[in-house]
């Protein structure tokens, strides 16, 4: 089981992982929701894959330095944009954005059955338009971190 903060995968989510023996690997299939600033609260689910090279063990915690990996979230509407009158390219262009991809970097402590982590995410298309149009974007808007706690049988 896992709760967690931030990271785009929601103010608040709960989920559920799948950790490697070796706590190197996890994935991890989460609900999470933040509340609506520009309308609605927004729900999403994610599913996130992280792959941790360097870990060590101290006394009994062990460490996994810098995990790298990617979060998939799926919004329950078109949240990350606010429709505008204009007409975009390609037909249905807000449903589309509803599927983020970020990538995210791992940090946890494990002792026994507890872990508790630190995630830091980079959202796709918001990196995308720093780099288009660094002038207009939030450079604050292009990470996101959170934090949480794990709970292993």
């Amino acid at each position: 089981m896992t709760t967690g903060t931030g990271a785009y995968m929601g103010e608040q989510y709960i989920g559920s992982a799948y950790v490697s023996e070796n706590l190197r690997h996890l994935t991890e299939l989460t609900y999470g929701k933040t509340e609506g600033i520009y309308g609605p609260d927004v729900e999403q689910f994610n599913l996130q894959y992280s792959y941790s090279p360097f870990a060590y063990q101290i006394k009994k915690i062990q460490t996994n330095i810098l995990g790298v990996g990617f979060i998939i979230s799926h919004w329950n509407g078109p949240a990350g944009f606010v429709e505008s009158p204009g007409h975009y390219p390609e037909k249905n262009y807000y449903p589309m954005t509803r599927y983020r991809a970020s990538l995210l970097f791992t940090h946890s402590w494990t002792y026994q059955n507890w872990s508790v982590f630190a995630n830091w995410a980079l959202l796709d298309q918001t990196a995308i338009a720093l780099y288009n149009n660094p002038e207009y974007t939030n450079k604050k808007e292009v990470w996101s971190s959170g934090f949480g706690l794990r709970w292993t049988w």
